[in-house]
């Protein structure tokens, strides 16, 4: 029988652990659904206002997180300030924090992936589309390019049918605030 003071020293030996490794694997936790108040409270006041978009670098990520009218994210970018990519790990945790649990069956879940063509600014992207006839999410994943700056990033996006909304609105205005346009090395 494992005394009470050995099983406390084996919690805290696991919880170590776990902490360790999420540290060292640098997953990024925005969440679609985050409000302001809720993304500062993890991450302190935004680096960066571009309203209605707000920019956070977080354990050696930049997050940039797009909130509607009621304050609440509808797109959120994650970009690996490293240059390394984006790991299976990470990435699957990102998923499981900003796609609902149904569109995450590995069996049947509907997914469709189209790879872009390469461009000046996006290199090796995938889009993956989960969509019926009353809800889509996609997923951007690749690397990136971003204002005048000439280094690729490892990048993962979440778009909601309201941050492409968002985007499309801003963008016939003329006002780019929800395209990324300086780099993330300069957008602290």
């Amino acid at each position: 029988m494992i005394s009470k003071v050995k099983l406390n020293r084996l919690e805290k030996s696991v919880l170590l652990i776990v902490a360790a490794l999420a540290l060292a694997t640098g997953i990024a936790s925005a969440d679609l659904g985050d409000t302001v108040a809720s993304s500062e409270a993890k991450y302190g006041k935004p680096t960066r206002v571009d309203l209605p978009c707000l920019n956070y670098i977080h354990n050696g990520w930049w997050i940039r997180q797009t909130f509607n009218a009621n304050e609440i994210c509808v797109m959120a970018e994650f970009v690996r300030l490293d240059g390394k990519q984006v790991t299976d790990t990470q990435a699957h945790n990102m998923d499981s924090h900003n796609l609902p649990a149904y569109t995450l069956n590995t069996t049947s879940n509907g997914w469709v992936t189209t790879k872009w063509d390469n461009t000046g600014t996006f290199n090796n992207v995938q889009s993956h589309l989960w969509s019926t006839s009353q809800e889509w999410w996609q997923v951007l994943a690749g690397q990136f390019r971003y204002g005048n700056d000439t280094k690729w990033f490892f990048s993962r996006t979440y778009i909601t049918p309201a941050g492409q909304a968002i985007v499309n609105h801003e963008n016939a205005k003329g006002n780019q605030s929800t395209e990324t346009v300086s780099s993330p090395d300069t957008n602290i």
